[in-house]
C-alpha cells in the first residue's frame, strides 16, 4: 500500500480473524515482528499490537526479524536480514543471544557458525514463528515488550537550515 496503513490495519485483521471463526476478545496473547525493517510499517504495527493487548488486556511480545527467520535451527548460529547498500543485519543466536550489528554482504562469509537468511524464510513461516513465540512455544532470553528494533542510527540528518521563527 502507498498509504493508508495505518487506517486499514484495524479492519484487516478484524476480517482476517472473522474469516478463522476468531474475534479479537478470543486472542490470549499477541506478536508481533519488531525489526529491523521498514521504519513506519514497524511503527504502525508495533502501535497497533501494543494498543492492541492494553484494549484486550492481554501480553505482547515483540520478535525480532531474526528471531523470526531462525527459530527452528539449532544454536548457534547467524542470522542475516537484508539491509540498504550492499550491508546485511547481523545477529548471533545461541542461549544469550548477541547483539545485532551491521556489515557489508560480502563479509558474511567470514562468520564463524552457519548464516540462515531471513530473505530465504518465507514470510508466512516468519508470521507463524511469531504466533508460537507469542504462544509460549519458544522461551526466548530478555523477550522484549514490543517496541521497534534500531540496528543503526537513521541515514536521514537534521537539517543544517536554521528554520525560522514562528513565535517570539
Amino acid at each position: 500500500m502507498a498509504k493508508g496503513q495505518v487506517e486499514a490495519l484495524a479492519p484487516m485483521a478484524r476480517d482476517f480473524l472473522a474469516n478463522h471463526g476468531v474475534a479479537f476478545a478470543d486472542l490470549g496473547a499477541l506478536g508481533v515482528g519488531i525489526g529491523p525493517g521498514n521504519f513506519t510499517g514497524l511503527r504502525i504495527a508495533v502501535s497497533f499490537v501494543r494498543g492492541l493487548a492494553m484494549g484486550l488486556d492481554i501480553p505482547a511480545v515483540g520478535v525480532s526479524a531474526f528471531e523470526a527467520a531462525g527459530l527452528n535451527h539449532a544454536f548457534p548460529y547467524n542470522v542475516a536480514v537484508p539491509g540498504p547498500r550492499g550491508q546485511v543485519y547481523v545477529q548471533r543466536l545461541d542461549v544469550t543471544h548477541g547483539e545485532p550489528y551491521v556489515i557489508p554482504v560480502e563479509d558474511l562469509a567470514g562468520l564463524p557458525d552457519p548464516v540462515v537468511h531471513a530473505a530465504d524464510v518465507s514470510p508466512a513461516d516468519q508470521v507463524a514463528t511469531i504466533a508460537q513465540v507469542a504462544a509460549g512455544k519458544f522461551r526466548l532470553p530478555n523477550l522484549p515488550k514490543p517496541k521497534p528494533l534500531y540496528v543503526k542510527r537513521p541515514d536521514a540528518a537534521p537539517s543544517k537550515i536554521q528554520a525560522p521563527t514562528t513565535v517570539p
